[in-house]
C-alpha cells in the first residue's frame, strides 16, 4: 500500500518491541549506492555489481562489550547495506554483494547471526510469486553498524516495522539501487539514503514545534517535498547525490505495487517522485496517469 503521504498512521519514532523498530541516527553505509566505510580504502561502489575483493576480505578485529571479534569486509559491509535499508532480500546480497557467491554469503549470514547481529525472515510470497529470505539487523547488530562501522550522516535502521510489509521494504533496495546506476551514468554519486521513517520524523517535528506554521507547504518546503490536495507527500526512499559538477541534489523514489489506487500514483508524480514498479504494474499505472492527465514515467523493476 501507498505509505507517503503525511496522513500515515505509524510513528517513525517509536520501536516496535514485538518486531524491533526503527534505529537511531548511525552512519553513512557502503552499500552500492554509498561510500565504502570508513576504515575502507577503497572507494565509492555505486551501483555495483560484485562483492568484496576476496583477496581482500580478510578479517579486521573489532572490539565490541569487550570482546575482539574479527569481521571480514564483506560481513562489515552487510551489516552496513540492511541496516541502511532496514531489511534487504538475501538473494540481493548475493548478487550485489557476493558477486553470486553464495557459500561466502552463507557464511557471513551464519556468522552474523550467530553473534545476534542479525535475523533472517521470510516475507510473504508476491501473488503468483515465491516467498524471499530477508534479513534485518537485531538492536545489538545496530549499536555494532552505529558505532563501529558507519560514518557520520546516515540513519540505520534495524528490526521489522509492519511484518505484512517486509517485501515492499526489501525491495526498495533493488529501487535504490537501480536509480544509483542511473545516477552514476550520468556523472553523479550517492552519499546518502534516507528512508520514508526519517522524513516523517522530520515532518512531525516541524508540525509540532513551538510556534510552527500550521501551513504545511511551509512545513514540506523546509524538507524539499511537496503539498498534493493537502498532503505532504513522502516517498518510500531518498537518495542525496552529488552531481558531476560537485553539487548536492536528490531524487525521491516511490516503489508502487497492485495496491496503489490510480490516484495515489498521480500524486506521487505531481510530487515530483520518480515511480518505480514492478514490471507486471507498468502499464496499469501508465494509463491510469494518462487518463488523468499527469505526465510521469513509471519506471520498471
Amino acid at each position: 500500500m501507498s505509505r507517503g503521504g503525511w496522513e500515515d498512521d505509524r510513528d517513525p519514532e517509536v520501536e516496535s518491541k514485538a518486531t524491533g523498530g526503527r534505529g537511531a541516527a548511525g552512519g553513512e553505509s557502503a552499500t552500492a549506492p554509498l561510500p565504502a566505510e570508513r576504515h575502507d580504502a577503497r572507494g565509492p561502489q555505486p551501483g555495483g555489481n560484485t562483492g568484496p575483493d576476496t583477496a581482500r576480505d580478510r578479517d579486521v578485529p573489532i572490539v565490541w562489550r569487550d570482546r575482539v571479534v574479527p569481521l571480514s569486509a564483506s560481513a562489515r559491509e552487510t551489516l552496513r547495506t540492511v541496516g541502511t535499508f532496514r531489511a534487504v532480500a538475501v538473494a540481493d546480497l548475493a548478487r550485489t554483494r557476493y558477486g553470486g557467491d553464495q557459500a561466502r554469503l552463507d557464511r557471513d549470514l551464519r556468522s552474523l547471526q550467530r553473534r545476534g547481529w542479525l535475523v533472517r525472515h521470510t516475507a510473504p510470497a508476491p501473488r503468483g510469486g515465491r516467498a524471499e529470505a530477508v534479513v534485518t539487523l537485531t538492536r545489538d547488530g545496530h549499536d555494532l553498524a552505529q558505532r563501529q562501522l558507519a560514518p557520520e550522516g546516515q540513519r540505520l535502521h534495524w528490526g521489522l516495522v509492519k511484518p505484512k510489509e517486509q517485501a515492499h521494504d526489501a525491495a526498495l533496495f533493488r529501487v535504490a539501487e537501480a536509480e544509483a546506476a542511473r545516477l552514476t551514468r550520468s556523472g553523479g554519486t550517492v552519499r546518502r539514503v534516507i528512508l520514508d521513517a526519517e522524513l516523517k520524523g522530520q515532518v512531525a517535528a516541524r508540525r509540532n514545534a513551538p510556534g510552527a506554521s500550521p501551513d504545511p507547504e511551509a512545513i514540506a518546503r523546509t524538507l524539499h517535498l511537496r503539498v498534493v490536495n493537502g498532503t505532504v507527500q513522502i516517498p518510500d526512499v531518498r537518495l542525496e547525490y552529488e552531481t558531476r559538477e560537485g553539487t548536492v541534489a536528490r531524487v525521491d523514489l516511490e516503489l508502487a505495487t497492485e495496491h496503489y489506487k490510480p490516484s495515489q500514483v498521480a500524486a506521487k508524480v505531481q510530487a515530483g517522485f520518480t515511480v518505480y514498479a514492478p514490471a507486471s504494474q507498468t502499464g496499469r499505472l501508465s494509463a491510469a496517469l494518462e487518463d488523468r492527465g499527469v505526465i510521469g514515467e513509471i519506471f520498471s523493476l
